[in-house]
Parts: C-alpha cells; sequence; structure tokens
C-alpha cells in the first residue's frame, strides 16, 4: 500500500476508487477501506460498505431496496435505454420483484440449462474455428472480441430461438447495450444504446407474436405460457425481462470468462491441473470469481425505512453502496484473500454472484458458458499463450472488464 493511499481520508479514497486511476488496481484501496471507513457515509450523502458482514448485511436486509441512482429522480425520461433499465428486474423491488422474479426462474430450470449446453458447444466451436484463424494469420487473436463477447449473446440467440441471420443484429445491439453500463456516459453511447434498446424491444415483440402462434422450446415460448397462481407476464414485462437477460447476463459472463482466461494463463501450474482433470474448472472459476469479482459493486441501494447497518443509524431514503470486490477479499472472511487458490474451502463465502433477494437469477446459466469456453479453450489450444500486450481495464458500471486479451498459439 503506497504512502499516498495511507494519507487519504476516507472520501478521497472513495473518489478516488471511483476514478479511472483505480481500474488496475482497486484491491489497495478497498483494503484501507476496510481499516478505517468500512461503513462510511459520504460527503454527498451516498454509504459505502466494504467488509463481507456489512454486504452481508446490506443484501440480505429487507430494509433496503434496489435504486436506479443517488438523484435519479426523473433522470432520463426521453431515454428508451434509461427508462428500460428502470424497469428491469434487477431495479425492481416487492412486490413487483418477487412476482417477475418467480415467474422467470422458472425459464432458467436445470432441464433447460441442460438442453442449451450441446447448443452452446457448437457456437463456442464456431468461435474456436475463428479464432484459430486469426491466430494462425496474424500470430496473435483479440480473445475478447473473437469469443468473449459474442459468446452470450449468440447463447441468447440459442434461448430466443432466433434464426441465423438475426445473431448479427443481436450481437451488435448487445455490445451496444453493455457499452453504455458506464458511470459517465456521453451522448454518443447513450444514443446508440437507445437504438439498439428500440431495435431489441422491436425484435422482442415480433417473436413473442410468433411464439404465441407457434410455440416452440425456447425462452420466449416458456415465457409466454408460464403460469404462477394465476398470473402471467404482460408483453410489456416480457419483452423487458428479456431484455434485462441479454443487458445483465451477457457482460458478466464475458468479463468473467476474459478475467478466467487472463489468470489462468499466467498460472502454469494450474492450469496444467486443469488441463489434466477438466472436473476442477468450475472450481477454480469460482475461485475466479471471488478474486477479481465480475462485479465490483452493488447497485445503488436505498434504506426503504429508518434502519442500522453495522449498528449505524441509517435515515430513510439515504443510498448505500455494497462493495462484492472488497468483500471478496476480506480477510476476515476468507484465508490469505489477495492470493488465488483453486483448492480454497471458503468458496460457499464467496459474493461474486450476490446474495439474498437480489442474487443473481441467471448465475447458472452464465457459469455454464464460462465452465464450457475455458474447458473449450484449453482442449482445442493446450499450447495457448498470452500474447505482449499491454492490458487496459474499462468499466462498465458495476464491472470491471478487459478491453482486450490479445492470446497466441504455442511459443
Amino acid at each position: 500500500m503506497t504512502q499516498q493511499l495511507v494519507s487519504m481520508n476516507a472520501d478521497e479514497l472513495i473518489g478516488t476508487l471511483m476514478s479511472p486511476d483505480a481500474l488496475g488496481d482497486p484491491y489497495p484501496i478497498y483494503e484501507r477501506l476496510r481499516e478505517i471507513a468500512p461503513n462510511h457515509l459520504t460527503g454527498l450523502g451516498v454509504r459505502f460498505v466494504s467488509t463481507h458482514d456489512l454486504c452481508m448485511e446490506l443484501l440480505k436486509s429487507k430494509d433496503f431496496g434496489q435504486s436506479f441512482g443517488f438523484g435519479s429522480e426523473g433522470a432520463g425520461e426521453d431515454s428508451t435505454f434509461i427508462s428500460t433499465i428502470k424497469e428491469s428486474l434487477i431495479l425492481s423491488n416487492p412486490p413487483r420483484h418477487t412476482r417477475l422474479r418467480k415467474l422467470v426462474s422458472l425459464a432458467f430450470s436445470g432441464r433447460m440449462i441442460k438442453e442449451l449446453t450441446p447448443r452452446i458447444q457448437e457456437r463456442l466451436d464456431d468461435l474456436m474455428d475463428e479464432l484459430d484463424k486469426s491466430m494462425a494469420a496474424g500470430g496473435s487473436a483479440d480473445l475478447v472480441k473473437l469469443v468473449a463477447e459474442p459468446l452470450p449473446a449468440l447463447v441468447l440467440g440459442e434461448m430466443l430461438g432466433a434464426r441465423d441471420s438475426d445473431r448479427a443484429a443481436l450481437c451488435e445491439w448487445e455490445e451496444a447495450i453493455a457499452n453504455a453500463n458506464k458511470p459517465i456516459l456521453d451522448g454518443d453511447l447513450l444514443a446508440r444504446a437507445d437504438w439498439a434498446t428500440a431495435e431489441l424491444h422491436a425484435y422482442i415483440k415480433a417473436r413473442v407474436e410468433e411464439r404465441r402462434e407457434n410455440p416452440g422450446d425456447d425462452i420466449i415460448s416458456v415465457l409466454t405460457r408460464i403460469e404462477s397462481e394465476g398470473e402471467t407476464l404482460t408483453e410489456v414485462e416480457l419483452i423487458n425481462v428479456i431484455w434485462t437477460i441479454m443487458a445483465a447476463g451477457s457482460q458478466t459472463t464475458t468479463t468473467t470468462l476474459t478475467t478466467s482466461m487472463y489468470l489462468l494463463l499466467q498460472d502454469p501450474e494450474t492450469l496444467a491441473a486443469l488441463k489434466a482433470d477438466p472436473s476442477r474448472i468450475p472450481a477454480a472459476l469460482d475461485e475466479v470469481m471471488r478474486y477479481e469479482s465480475p462485479v465490483q459493486n452493488t447497485f445503488m441501494r436505498i434504506a426503504l425505512r429508518p434502519t442500522t447497518l453495522g449498528g449505524q443509524q441509517v435515515a430513510e431514503g439515504e443510498h448505500v453502496v455494497g462493495l462484492f470486490a472488497s468483500a471478496n477479499r476480506d480477510p476476515a472472511a476468507f484465508d490469505a484473500p489477495d492470493t488465488m487458490n483453486v483448492d480454497r474451502p471458503e468458496l460457499a463465502k464467496s459474493l461474486a454472484f450476490g446474495a439474498g433477494l437480489h442474487s443473481c437469477l441467471g448465475r447458472a446459466l452464465g457459469r455454464q458458458q464460462v465452465i464450457q469456453a475455458v474447458e473449450t479453450l484449453l482442449k482445442r489450444f493446450p499450447d495457448l499463450r498470452l500474447a505482449e500486450q499491454d492490458i487496459i481495464w474499462r468499466r462498465l458500471l458495476p464491472v470491471r472488464q478487459l478491453n482486450h486479451l490479445y492470446v497466441r498459439n504455442g511459443s
């Protein structure tokens, strides 16, 4: 930890954490916050909690709900993208959230994921062919652009029962929506996200009308016919839920796959162990997600009533952010937390997928995609290496993701 960080007060540390300068390595800042201000109310009125216990308390408390953001009332009313986010499952609260989650969870059953597995593999094999061609032609290739970014959009296409001719558009819309998830959003990115959201809404609406006439085994067919206690999803809710699946699930899957390969390709011993025994890949990926959390923090939470957090009074309407990435490096919860250990016994404590009411609904599907992708990469390219490059992280709120990851096959 640098002397500069030691000399900062809590507000300065949080300000630095939110700046581009912290993207490369935010973990010393998290460590310092846990030491001097684990439960800190900033001068702007937003509270940040950074220990594992406090984050878990926040996530499980019924006194806090989801919020689009501090001072966001009326914000983005003219933006299709922002208005859709505000109505998304992620930012909804009970009783609406309870009802929607119960209905939508039926579409993420183990049976559906099992049926998707061979189709995920088909798409992966196609992506591996493109990666192979690119490496053969240029010596190195970008794993982010050629595999990690297109994979979740292609899997979504499988879930939607999309035609092959639709897949390029789905990838383009997914990228535009993902790129708009930033703390500060410029006009061009927002305009493109608005366009992509409108296009996706129209696409989903057309597919809904088709599936109601000719149902199949895709997610739209499942969602249009599920019923729970006499309730069904309205068309607007159905469109919004599928948009949420795309906007939220794609980004975290891309990040997890990219970060996993970045870390594993720097660890020859672990890499060799996973090649020798692929059954260890799921536990290794769980440790990667603890060590380098794809989602660095919660969406903004708001106190629904006067309450407490960590014994401190919290006023009704106060906004709180839980720092997942800090909690997952808390030495009070994990032994030697700054070391990646794929045999770690405490992985059940990881907050990589959140906890409580708003824990990640699509965790099993996202995890399955990454497991298959890593296994396929290690099998198809046993001599895969990192190419010489500058490692640049970017912030896609609340995700921290590698901009590119160049790899080559062999020495």
